[in-house]
């Protein structure tokens, strides 16, 4: 029998022992090192020694990207930037390379067209995967051909003629609401029934069938998941930018979320497969689709557009719903109505404009003919507490719905 000794040679244990502990120490070291790093002197140098040192702005927020991404998560950017800008001023630093701006003529400065062939200005690159050149990243010259493809299914002549296609989802609206209003004795909650109406309307010109939230008074899942991936994909970006320590975190925390994000796009990749099986000719939006065929130090330049849309010193009664202002009354001659800019502006702006138009007016028009109407007073406060993420999340808006007399 050999014994361990007659095997291994103790200097040879010895050695190996030793080796153990040196790569220890060294992993121990590197990670001690990386949080000194992160925790003590990059938060110092973005405070003291950063090109934006000298940018108004809370020192916490401009020493980590950890607050401004919070507010983020919470969905509540909106309102912390416009506090800031309250107490800083128009031009506030809100992360270590990332200022905010409230401008009037913010958004057309920046996302505007250029004159002179000055090339657009750039992208931040954690929001666009490198290499895909979608409708979204594409360089300026790949994006202009790709929107000229999509500009006809969206354009205001479009529109007219999907008028009837439209206006047969309204009719189901309007034949949902009176059924479920009960001649005004019940309330209705009118943010899924305006969501369903939108679906159902995207879902047949994008994908030539409805969603079937109407018909069915409820969400059909794949609206879930948008929801979900929406969300996901905003929270996702701000992990990224916390550094690689806690991007390492992002596995572990958002495992649900990708999932969901992974169900969504096999769902939307099965309705446009099912569409372009069909054979259909239809001037619809697939149709037009199917036609078309990093930089190291940065400046983050960004403009939060609720916060000008609300800024007293560009609007009389910010905060106030007052159609009178947009009708020549005297009480608001001096309020920036050019700075009024829900769709962006410039050559990315939203290409669904005409369409979110053409639904509102006929959706709204109906309303007002068709109900005199109450908001409950639970939901009174209804606007106050929404939360964005790069969406509106809307919560349940109740509102007493009493058919005019006549209709």
């Amino acid at each position: 029998m050999f014994g361990l000794l007659d095997i291994y040679d103790p200097r040879d244990v010895y050695v190996r022992l030793s080796l153990t502990g040196v790569v220890l120490r060294v992993i121990i070291g590197s990670l001690g090192l990386s949080f000194l790093y992160y925790l003590l002197i990059l938060p110092l140098y973005n405070v003291f020694l950063h090109p934006l040192r000298h940018t108004p702005g809370p020192k916490l927020w401009a020493m980590t990207h950890i607050f401004y991404s919070r507010s983020v998560v919470k969905g509540t950017v909106h309102k912390d930037l416009f506090e800031l800008h309250r107490a800083y001023g128009p031009v506030v630093r809100v992360a270590p390379n990332t200022v905010d701006i409230l401008h009037p003529e913010g958004q057309r400065d920046l996302k505007g067209h250029r004159k002179g062939g000055l090339n657009e200005n750039k992208k931040d690159p954690i929001n666009y995967a490198p290499n895909v050149k979608d409708l979204f990243g594409a360089p300026r010259e790949e994006h202009s051909m790709q929107r000229r493809v999509l500009s006809h299914a969206f354009s205001a002549q479009a529109m007219v003629e999907q008028q009837p296609i439209i206006r047969g989802y309204v009719d189901k609206l309007f034949a949902g609401l009176h059924r479920t209003s009960q001649n005004g004795t019940q309330l209705v909650e009118m943010t899924s029934w305006l969501n369903w109406l939108t679906f159902d309307i995207v879902g047949d010109l994008a994908f030539g069938e409805p969603f079937g939230c109407l018909e069915n008074s409820r969400y059909h899942p794949w609206i879930f998941l948008t929801f979900d991936a929406i969300k996901f994909v905003r929270i996702r970006t701000e992990i990224q930018r916390l550094g690689p320590l806690v991007s390492l975190l992002q596995g572990f925390l958002i495992k649900t979320l990708t999932r969901n994000h992974d169900a969504n796009f096999e769902l939307a990749a099965l309705l446009v497969r099912k569409r372009l099986d069909s054979g259909s000719n239809r001037p619809d939006f697939i149709e037009k689709m199917i036609e078309g065929g990093k930089e190291k130090d940065h400046t983050i330049v960004d403009i939060n557009i609720w916060a000008v849309h609300h800024d007293p010193n560009l609007f009389t009664l910010p905060d106030s719903f007052v159609p009178e202002r947009w009708l020549g009354d005297a009480r608001f001659k001096n309020d920036r109505l050019d700075a009024v800019e829900p769709f962006s502006a410039g050559p990315r702006n939203c290409i669904g404009r005409n369409l979110a138009y053409a639904e509102i007016r006929m959706v709204l028009a109906r309303l007002v003919w068709n109900f005199d109407m109450e908001i409950s007073q639970e939901d009174k406060d209804w606007v106050v507490d929404q939360k964005i993420y790069t969406v509106w999340e809307k919560p349940e808006l109740h509102v007493w719905l009493k058919p005019r007399k006549g209709t």
